[in-house]
């Protein structure tokens, strides 16, 4: 119950005035988390950019997701864990 309204404020937070703090917040820990350098922002049009070594996550929410979970989610969402293997043609 605790875990959940926290959720909720920080939810709040995202589109309220203290965007900036979040970012902040959510900068500080992702880096620490995946010990590497990540910056994240809000641009003028409300649109959060997750930068980090290897990719840029741009969403209109904020995105606090791995590489490794991004790529999972699209094969699961686009590809129904189907991955395309490399065919031969061959000419006559």
């Amino acid at each position: 119950m605790m875990i959940r309204r926290i959720k909720e404020r920080f939810k709040r937070l995202q589109k309220g005035r203290a965007r900036f703090l979040v970012a902040l917040v959510g900068t500080i820990q992702q880096s620490i988390k995946y010990l590497s350098p990540i910056c994240i922002y809000i641009d003028k049009d409300g649109d959060w950019y997750n930068y980090r070594k290897d990719i840029t996550f741009v969403s209109p929410e904020l995105n606090v997701t791995s590489l490794n979970q991004a790529e999972s989610n699209v094969l699961d969402f686009w590809l129904v864990s189907w991955l395309p293997t490399a065919t031969r043609r061959y000419c006559d």
